[in-house]
């Protein structure tokens, strides 16, 4: 019983860090801690220049100030004297580029402007450990936003 529970919340954390829902939230707190140190890594490619405009540490705090809103909803609790698990985060990927289309819409006057937009993603890497246990994970997790085009350039 003892190994289900810890891959269940092994398995918490991880759906946690990729932001997806967690089916069957945890009925009690779990003390976790994390790093962070971990590594901006920036890519671009494109026109648009979004990335200069903030400091490695600027989007690691932004990171870490998101981890803490989502850990507060789902049972997880910060604990660096006595975790559970420990998250080791090894990297926070920011990439930015850009592509061409075409507005698609009769009824604007901007009807078969090529525009430029940007594309935007981020990539997430670290493992997971039950404290005093080799029992580990490892994880990744990946959003992309990107722009698009509205119907209506009117």
């Amino acid at each position: 019983m003892k190994h289900l529970t810890t891959l269940v919340v092994l398995a918490s954390v991880i759906l946690l860090l990729q932001s997806c829902y967690v089916a069957k939230p945890l009925d009690h707190d779990v003390r976790i801690s994390y790093n962070t140190d971990f590594a901006i890594i920036r890519k671009k490619a494109g026109n648009s220049d979004y990335l200069s405009k903030h400091t490695d540490e600027e989007y690691r705090n932004a990171y870490i100030e998101g981890l803490k809103t989502e850990m507060a909803n789902d049972h997880l609790v910060l604990d660096n004297a006595n975790p559970e698990f420990i998250v080791k985060i090894n990297s926070l990927e920011i990439t930015e580029s850009t592509k061409l289309d075409t507005v698609k819409n009769v009824k604007s006057k901007d009807n078969g402007m090529v525009r430029e937009l940007t594309l935007a993603g981020l990539k997430t890497t670290g493992s997971v450990t039950k404290t005093g246990t080799s029992i580990s994970s490892n994880w990744d997790a990946q959003k992309d936003k990107n722009e698009q085009l509205t119907g209506d350039s009117a």
